[in-house]
């Protein structure tokens, strides 16, 4: 029991003194540091409990009473020590916390800018053909040659564009030729067209009147001459008929028959039966003149005179349209000479513009300067037998001098930089040589890139050793103050529900920090304006107070050494038990 007794009182010494690490320690080793009356409520605590541990094992049992009794009638002391170690004065915040002073000094936000250096004057080359599109290269200058205005910098290929040159005169010479004919052609068709007009009408008044005519006459005519025919036949046949008839009674009155009178009553039978044949004949002819031939005539007649009719009525329709189509092929014919002489001129222009020589004089670079950049044209666009492309920059004349620089403004430095705002540019090939300069022109409007293209004059006249293409940084003062009030980002808090209201801890003359509003201006990573809520010489924490540093003693208590005092004694109980 004594051993037990000395193994405690030991245990409980070196937890006093801190010489035993705690579970809480061990668990979280990153606790915030306590102030020294949390220390020392904390520490007698661990005396109090530790007390308590050691009366029981002597066997005690009016000490016991007592304890118990004392504890309850003041439970709230042994609370009282967490809550000051929880919730520390609002001044001891500031007690080892570092400050700083509000001073009245220099503020300003710095711009830089990423640009490229650009001629002023730039010409644009290239063949813009009207109807060309084929274009060979033979010979060309190289990249960076100096050239005097006249100069020749491209040459292409031509034979193909003269042999098409020479067909289209050749087609304008046989339209010359057509259009010479047709217009004959109209002038005999316009005198033409009213006298075929004319004779339609005149044909399909005669159509008429001859049917009129077959109609009212000549059928009727017609059918009587048939019938005549047909009676004057019968007529004949009688009259052969009587007149053999009175023969062959005359002659058989006589004894004797002469062989005159054989051949008289011969005869006479022969045209009996000649008439009795033209009889017969003239009833077939009569039959089919009534059944076919009439009534055909009569349908030709009719069909022939409906044809001239609608002859007639189309020629009206038909003539004049006739006419006016040959009028306007005429016109089309001399709507494409016209155009044949508009292709011929583009095309004399388009073969003068294959000699390509330089508008200015300058420096040739092979390519094209857009927004600040250089599209370089590579050189085997530019060699023998390559093909140049129509419409399109393949080569650029730059005057050197002047030059300006076009740089892109991100969207969150467009409120510092403005026309007017001046700086200073240094060429990334030569830091060490820094140009004035001046922003000339701010796009209204972003571009692709959600950035905003921006034109900077610079003084570069003084160093012939920069060229256009070449990039640079371009720094300004896009915003500046000589007497502002700062304060380090790291002192403010914003309120999570207003975005508008921010806080800095104020420590007054007694050393406490008292949250204070502020209203604040610009700001950039090191420094924050503050235009309202201090004044010169006031003091702030550098660093809010977060509020999981308030919270944090309160977990101390959690995992203190009083959850472990009770386990050591216990521990300790077991082992010398065993022993």
């Amino acid at each position: 029991m004594k051993r037990l007794i000395c193994h405690l009182v030991l245990f409980t010494l070196l937890v006093a003194w801190g010489s035993v690490p705690s579970v809480a320690a061990e668990a979280k080793p990153e606790q915030p540091t306590k102030t020294e009356k949390a220390a020392k409520d904390e520490k007698a605590a661990k005396d109090e409990k530790a007390s308590k541990s050691e009366k029981p094992a002597k066997g005690d049992e009016k000490s016991k009473t007592k304890e118990s009794a004392k504890a309850k009638e003041s439970p709230k002391a042994e609370k009282s020590p967490k809550t000051e170690a929880a919730k520390p004065a609002e001044g001891a915040e500031s007690a080892g916390a570092a400050k700083h002073e509000v001073k009245k000094g220099p503020f300003s936000i710095e711009v830089e800018l990423k640009g490229v250096f650009e001629a002023r004057k730039m010409t644009d080359v290239a063949i813009r053909p009207e109807q060309w599109t084929s274009f060979t290269v033979l010979k060309a200058v190289e990249h960076g040659s100096r050239v005097k205005r006249g100069d020749l910098l491209v040459a292409v290929e031509t034979d193909k564009i003269d042999q098409a040159i020479a067909d289209l005169k050749t087609k304008q010479r046989l339209s010359d030729l057509d259009i010479e004919r047709a217009k004959q052609q109209l002038a005999a068709l316009e005198k033409l067209t009213p006298m075929d007009l004319v004779a339609a009408e005149r044909s399909r008044r005669i159509a008429k009147e001859d049917l009129a005519q077959m109609l009212e006459v000549e059928l009727p005519t017609a059918r009587k001459t048939v019938d005549f025919s047909l009676q004057m036949s019968a007529d004949n046949l009688a009259y052969e008929k009587e007149e053999l008839s009175q023969l062959d009674k005359m002659y058989k009155a006589d004894d004797l028959t002469e062989e005159t009178e054989e051949i008289v009553l011969r005869r006479a039978r022969d045209s009996v039966r000649r008439a009795e044949f033209f009889h017969t004949l003239a009833k077939l002819r009569h039959d089919e003149a009534l059944k076919f031939g009439l009534p055909r005539e009569e349908e030709g007649a009719k069909e022939s005179t409906q044809r001239t009719t609608l002859a007639a009525e189309g020629a009206k329709i038909i003539l004049p349209l006739t006419l006016k189509k040959q009028q306007l092929d005429l016109e089309k014919m001399k709507i494409e000479r016209t155009r044949d002489d508009e292709t011929l001129k583009e095309l004399l222009a388009d073969r003068e513009s294959m000699v390509i020589k330089a508008p200015v004089d300058g420096v040739v670079y092979c390519g094209r300067f857009v927004d600040g950049e250089w599209n370089a044209t590579s050189s085997e666009q530019l060699q023998r037998g390559a093909s140049l492309p129509a419409g399109k920059v393949f080569m650029t004349i730059v005057q050197p001098r002047p030059m300006a620089v076009r740089a892109e403004t991100p969207e969150k430095d467009l409120q510092y930089v403005h026309p007017g705002l001046k700086g200073s540019a240094r060429p990334t090939g030569y830091p060490d040589v820094k140009l004035s300069a001046i922003v000339a022109d701010v796009a209204a409007v972003p571009s692709a890139t959600n950035t905003f293209d921006t034109k900077i004059t610079v003084g570069d006249e003084g160093d012939s050793s920069l060229m256009p293409g070449m990039t640079c940084t371009v720094k300004m003062i896009g915003y500046q103050k000589k007497d502002a009030l700062t304060v380090p980002p790291s002192a403010l808090k914003t309120d999570p529900l207003d975005d508008e209201k921010h806080f800095v801890r104020l420590v007054d003359k007694k050393g406490e920090a008292k949250e204070h509003p502020v209203t604040v201006g610009k700001r950039t990573d090191k420094l924050v304006e503050i235009l309202k809520g201090l004044s010169e010489g006031d003091q702030v924490l550098r660093e809010y107070p977060k509020d999981d540093d308030k919270k944090a003693p309160k977990d101390d208590d959690k995992k203190s050494p009083k959850h472990d005092d009770k386990k050591a004694p216990k521990d300790d109980d077991k082992k010398a038990e065993k022993k």
